[in-house]
């Protein structure tokens, strides 16, 4: 047929429908869709053969559906009276004129559902290795035979067909969507309100109708779940890509409001807030829970491991890889939407009124608030997804560079080297972690990971470390780290998960949390390179931020919860790189935490650097710090507290050099406030384990503060300035002022002498040791900072969704910036 044909304004009904049996995937429809959409942005004609297009589609979703999921779709019709009013009111379910079209069908061309749309990057070729349950429930096709005058599928067009026609019908409203974002993108014109028209003229597509398509697009993927079918099965694929496609394009048009003063941007908003009146938190769970790549019985990851890629316990439905992340990306995106966003403002204003329901509010994030993590399969859900996708990405990122702190210990010992250090099994330089942890691939006997295309010919050709240098460089290229850490951050509103990630005793060999917060390093270190690496690490630093607040419930097991470093190492691909704890190879969560934030800051030093990145890591350390100073605990002896003082002094004194006076006010000021926590006398009362501690006899004491007064010291000029440039109100730096003015009276630096180096340390152990302070905790005023903006952050720490909505579309459309 002619696609050209079909998109004339004065075509008929039938031909229209014509559109949906055909090759809606091939260019000849491309052209033709292209050609309509250009005269709508171009002249602004009111898009009458697109309409026609999208109504007729919806007109033939809605049959197919109603055949496919007979009394799912009733049970619509019956119960949700909205949904009837507006088929009713729009004509959308009538008698389809089954003889029009049904001779189209000789030469239909079928989509390949397994590989959905658009699949740019996909290793899976179709699903003929993809298993599944045997289907308890035969495919039925006949409507209910209970008849309802107000319920009139339309006749069955040909066996088998419905399927085919409704994914033509999701292929078609992708290309639409995908190209009003490629239309923006290109000419800067928002199209949405001409395509979404509010008038009640049958022969336009409305937000009602767009609403009318996503509850009958719900009841497709529920009934395609419980058929459990795996020849249906990659409908499910194609549902998913479907909504990510469909919310790419809402958020890149809701951005379009900060921008402008205009109104544009207001009809993608309006068009976003129905995927909650049609809640899709229950379909998009079941769909996780349903492809989990684990029996019903609740293997542990540990059990998977010992399986072959063949074995029974992995015969269900499966997913493809990047579906996954889409999946997990929709519900982390609704669940954690802002409510500016996804409610109206008058109801916006009533939930203020009430104290805000959020149950009835955010379905999805309601969903996310009932999930149980004592539960064997709760957990084995998200780990048997999490684990592989972050072991890879640990294996990838650790051999992309040299671990210099593996070198130094190499070289340092040269029996070490030549035993290969078999008598010591428990040291650093004795772990092997991807071989004996991450290297997925081997112990799954997993082949097919598509992590990305490997068609690329460097991968054949290059040298073994050009090939590392391309996969990494691809890897940085993926939204994987991004979208884990959103997750993530979205899971940690839930008690039942904060307690399994973060239990004081973990019984698996790859614990989550240390696994995540190791990967997060080598993310960090390299964020510098690539749009989803810096965007990942500030998903992932404001899902620490939540974990580390006040009020988290999480605090206290982080404090005794042990990380190995040794086994779960810190990137150490550059120098000067994080030191390993002085008391051996296992740290307590919330240290290990401070180290992160440390790789992150230290490497974040450059004339571009991100500064909403720092300004979160400033928030979580000083955050840990106030814990600390509140509530002490005996691993603080034993952390190598100098190396965090000299990462925030060389940071400041970096910025305050380097970067516009006004773009860095804010993070000085948060730096100084840390200084003033970490001269609390709460801390002067910590006495530092010596690293000689164990050889007999005395032992030079100083105090968890003592490092900090050094440096300052060492630093007290160019400290001092940017202090006196930059702190102009004193109320919240007492502390630090008066550590300025004492270490200038001792040492009598307003002279050029030089100081004597013999009084260094017993005067820097009387300022830190003997305090003269009174003993209280420090409690900064947020009022009273100079700079609005300082620990803007803080505050957001302790609530559920990004309060700011700008932080929320920024990092969204970084997500969607490759489709």
């Amino acid at each position: 047929m002619s696609f050209t044909e079909a998109f004339d304004p004065n075509a008929s009904s039938a031909i229209v429908r014509n559109v949906f049996v055909g090759d809606v995937l091939g260019p000849p429809f491309q052209a033709a869709l292209d050609k309509a959409l250009e005269q709508l942005w171009k002249h602004g004609h009111i898009p009458t053969s697109t309409q026609k297009v999208l109504v007729e589609g919806l007109r033939v979703f809605i049959s197919s559906v109603s055949r496919i999921a007979a009394g799912r779709a009733k049970q619509l019709f019956d119960e949700d009276h909205e949904i009837a009013q507006l088929i009713r009111q729009h004509g959308l379910f009538e008698e389809l004129p089954v003889d029009d079209i049904s001779d189209s069908f000789s030469s239909f061309k079928k989509i390949d559902l397994s590989k959905g749309f658009t699949d740019p990057f996909s290793q899976v070729d179709d699903l003929s290795d993809v298993t599944a349950f045997p289907s308890d429930t035969p495919l039925s096709s006949e409507p209910s035979e209970k008849k309802d005058q107000s319920f009139k599928p339309a006749p069955k067009i040909k066996d088998g067909d419905d399927f085919s026609i409704v994914a033509s019908v999701m292929a078609v409203y992708a290309q639409v969507f995908r190209e009003v974002t490629t239309i923006f993108d290109n000419n800067k014109v928002d199209i949405l309100p001409l395509l979404f028209l509010d008038n009640r003229d049958e022969s336009n597509f409305g937000e009602e109708h767009f609403h009318v398509f996503l509850a009958y697009l719900n009841v497709f993927y529920c009934e395609i779940l419980d058929q459990n079918d795996r020849s249906r099965f990659g409908h499910i694929d194609s549902s998913v890509l479907l909504m990510y496609d469909i919310v790419a394009t809402l958020v890149r048009l809701m951005a379009v409001e900060r921008y402008v003063s205009s109104q544009q941007g207001a009809k993608a908003k309006a068009l976003f807030r129905l995927f909650y009146k049609t809640d899709f938190s229950a379909t998009l769970e079941a769909v996780i829970a349903t492809t989990t790549p684990l029996n019903w019985q609740g293997y542990l990851a540990e059990d998977l491991l010992k399986c072959s890629h063949n074995d029974n316990t992995l015969l269900i439905p499966q997913i493809e890889y990047k579906t996954l992340l889409r999946l997990y990306a929709l519900f982390s995106i609704f669940s954690s939407c802002p409510a500016t966003i996804h409610t109206q403002q008058k109801d916006l204003y009533i939930l203020d009124m009430s104290g805000g329901n959020e149950q009835s509010s955010n379905p999805y994030k309601d969903c996310v608030n009932r999930l149980d993590f004592s539960q064997i399969i709760t957990v084995n859900t998200l780990r048997s997804r999490f684990i592989p996708i972050l072991s890879a990405l640990f294996t990838v990122l650790y051999q992309y560079q040299p671990d210099l702190l593996l070198a130094s210990m190499n070289h340092s010992s040269f029996f070490g080297w030549i035993t290969g250090h078999s008598f010591a099994p428990d040291l650093y330089v004795s772990i092997d972690t991807v071989a004996e942890y991450t290297d997925m691939e081997e112990r799954l006997k997993i082949t097919k990971f598509p992590f990305f295309d490997t068609s690329d010919s460097r991968l054949e050709r290059g040298t073994p470390k050009e090939v590392q240098k391309v996969i990494c460089k691809k890897i940085y290229e993926l939204p994987s780290f991004l979208i884990l850490s959103l997750t993530m951050y979205d899971l940690m509103r839930n008690k039942s998960f904060l307690e399994y990630l973060t239990a004081p005793e973990s019984s698996s060999k790859i614990p989550l949390l240390d696994l995540w917060l190791s990967v997060s390093s080598y993310i960090s270190q390299h964020q510098k390179g690539s749009h989803f690496g810096r965007y990942g690490v500030k998903a992932f630093l404001f899902a620490l931020l939540k974990l580390t607040s006040k009020n988290s419930l999480a605090l206290a097991n982080l404090k005794t919860r042990q990380i190995n470093e040794n086994v779960w190492k810190l990137c150490h691909q550059k120098a000067p790189f994080v030191s390993l704890s002085a008391n051996g190879p296992k740290v307590s969560a919330l240290l290990y935490c401070v180290d992160v934030l440390q790789v992150t800051l230290r490497f974040n030093i450059a004339k571009n650097f991100n500064l909403d990145n720092a300004k979160l890591a400033l928030t979580a350390m000083y955050q840990i710090l106030k814990e600390c100073e509140v509530r002490p605990f005996e691993d603080l002896i034993n952390h190598q507290w100098n190396e965090v003082y000299n990462t925030l002094v060389h940071f400041l004194l970096f910025v305050g050099k380097n970067r516009n006076n006004e773009d860095v006010k804010y993070v000085v000021e948060e730096v100084f406030a840390i200084f003033e926590l970490i001269l609390s006398p709460s801390f002067a009362k910590i006495i530092e384990k010596s690293p000689d501690y164990y050889i007999v006899g005395s032992h030079d004491i100083k105090s968890m503060n003592y490092d900090l007064y050094y440096i300052l010291l060492h630093e007290y000029r160019p400290i001092l300035s940017l202090f006196e440039k930059f702190i102009i109100d004193e109320s919240n730096f007492k502390r630090t002022r008066s550590a300025f003015d004492r270490l200038a009276k001792e040492f009598n630096l307003n002279n050029s002498k030089e100081i004597d180096e013999s009084v260094v340390v017993p005067t820097l152990n009387r300022l830190s040791l003997l305090s003269d302070d009174v003993a209280e905790d420090t409690n900064l005023d947020l009022s009273k900072f100079n700079y609005a903006e300082t620990f803007k952050f803080l505050k957001e720490s302790d609530t559920g969704c990004f309060e700011e909505e700008a932080e929320f579309i920024d990092l969204l459309i970084h997500l969607f910036s490759k489709r």
